[in-house]
């Protein structure tokens, strides 16, 4: 058996990576919102290819097990379990891991004190969590939804409304200023993990039918983020000869200088839910141009444009980026009321505050 926890409550994160990512910031925040002098906080990594946030999750848990490193997938259901097992763990918070869904119901069954929670970003036809993770719903107390789309799925899914609690992640606002517009705004910004879904190698397609309507390369697109796309993204660079207007800047911490710099932020993800760039970008009076998908209509109404999927979707971004381009007021209008937007709906400590009360409602001891 583990140390004593001297009185504290012991709470258990399942996660798949200890990498950067949008539905991770939103997680390090709730965790963040858990004090750890009242409670023991495990952080369990399932699928970890890099421990870039290693040390910002240090900051909030007590103890990191990335068992990738150390475990085979067939044993990695069992070891989740068996360390939830001897931890006496009293809540249990699952993210995106099928291996974490699939200890649930085994903890579930011999310690049914142990309350259990699942954290559900974003869903689409190739991912749809609410349905592949149906089967274990039984064993959920509670389903946070970080999205209406979330919600919505959820309960279309087969769990009853009452177990589903939609809570959006928010920003902390003071750390993001509503940058002056540049009347001869050229640069277009990407930020966000390079995975398949992001679809960054749709950029390229974007930059080259830009040039087309624009008659040359009078922009520059700067990308951040690192993930699996990125040698692909490499060498599509190279082929379509673009690295003088393409600027790969890698995995960047601090975002705030590139926003300011950059006059659109576009992202032409093929499924979100509340995307953390987007209202970063908003907060910083930057217009955003990005996928019918997710809650990105709602949350653009008013500032930005929405492109939606299929085969016009090239000329549809194409478009809107050179509208905004040109427009350096319309750029000045969209920004200023996502900037309103963000400061009314999104900002971090209301999040902190319906985190905290989350907590309260499953734990015995007060966050």
């Amino acid at each position: 058996l583990p140390p004593t926890s001297q009185g504290k409550q012991r709470v258990a994160v399942v996660i798949p990576q200890l990498g950067p990512g949008g539905a991770e910031s939103v997680l390090l925040d709730m965790v963040s919102a858990l004090d750890r002098d009242r409670f023991e906080i495990l952080l369990i990594a399932t699928q970890s290819k890099n421990d870039l946030w290693r040390e910002r999750w240090s900051d909030y848990v007590t103890h990191i097990y990335d068992l990738a490193q150390v475990i085979p997938p067939d044993r990695m259901v069992a070891t989740v379990y068996t360390i939830v097992q001897n931890w006496h763990c009293d809540l249990v918070i699952v993210q995106n891991t099928m291996y974490g869904y699939a200890a649930l119901q085994h903890i579930k069954r011999s310690r049914p004190q142990t309350k259990a929670m699942d954290v559900v970003h974003a869903i689409d036809e190739n991912w749809d969590q609410a349905a592949l993770t149906a089967e274990f719903a039984p064993a959920i107390d509670t389903r946070v939804a970080l999205s209406f789309t979330a919600q919505r799925r959820l309960i279309e899914s087969g769990t009853a409304a009452e177990r589903v609690k939609l809570l959006h992640g928010g920003i902390q606002l003071d750390r993001f200023s509503a940058s002056p517009v540049r009347q001869d705004g050229k640069q277009i910004f990407y930020a966000g993990r390079l995975d398949a879904f992001k679809r960054p190698l749709l950029l390229l397609d974007i930059a080259e039918r830009l040039r087309t309507l624009r008659g040359g390369f009078d922009f520059r697109f700067v990308i951040a983020g690192e993930g699996p796309e990125m040698p692909r993204l490499q060498h599509e660079i190279r082929r379509r000869n673009l690295a003088s207007i393409v600027d790969l800047r890698g995995q960047v911490d601090d975002l705030t200088p590139l926003y300011a710099s950059s006059d659109i932020l576009v992202l032409p993800s093929r499924t979100e839910g509340v995307p953390l760039v987007i209202l970063e970008a908003l907060a910083c009076a930057r217009p955003v141009v990005a996928s019918n998908v997710g809650d990105i209509p709602e949350l653009l109404e008013g500032c930005g444009i929405v492109v939606p999927l299929g085969a016009s979707e090239l000329d549809g971004y194409a478009r809107a980026l050179d509208k905004l381009l040109k427009d350096p007021d319309l750029r000045q209008r969209l920004g200023s009321e996502g900037r309103k937007k963000v400061a009314a709906a999104y900002d971090r400590r209301a999040a902190t505050l319906s985190y905290s009360e989350l907590f309260r409602e499953h734990l015995s001891a007060k966050p």
